[in-house]
């Protein structure tokens, strides 16, 4: 809003500019209801997801990751894939990454591995990863295991 001047008066009159936000709040529902639903699918999930980074860092799980591995969410986010898993398995885990990586992934095999829970305790489990774009564009891991 600004204040246009008039010569001769004591009227003062001003100059505003409205913008229908309406399509944009409907786009920003819109992607919010996709969101919500997206989560609502992996956390419905009875296998184990969990996104990594190039490094390894677990940056998402899902209850099921926290179910099978006893650890609680907080914990998990604060982890590495590694130690999700015992050595052998780690090593299977950084080939499929490095697979992934080089675009050398053709398949969606799934590799049988050995999990590490929360308690130490060894469970036998098929992995398979995959890498997907992260919101910046970053390149992520998702590993799904059951």
């Amino acid at each position: 809003v600004v204040e246009v001047t008039v010569s001769a008066g004591t009227e003062r009159l001003f100059c505003g500019f409205v913008h229908d936000l309406t399509k944009q709040k409907e786009s920003e529902n819109e992607l919010m209801r996709r969101e919500n639903f997206t989560n609502n699918i992996i956390e419905a999930s009875h296998d184990a997801l969990l996104v990594t980074d190039t490094e390894g860092h677990i940056i998402r799980v899902n209850d099921a990751a926290c179910q099978q591995f006893g650890w609680e969410r907080s914990e998990m986010l604060q982890s590495k894939m590694e130690k999700m898993l015992t050595p052998d398995s780690r090593q299977t885990y950084r080939e499929e990454v490095q697979q992934c990586l080089a675009k050398k992934k053709t398949k969606k095999a799934q590799e049988e591995i050995q999990c590490t829970r929360v308690d130490n305790s060894i469970f036998p489990a098929s992995m398979c990863v995959r890498s997907v774009e992260g919101k910046n564009g970053q390149v992520l891991f998702a590993v799904f295991i059951a």
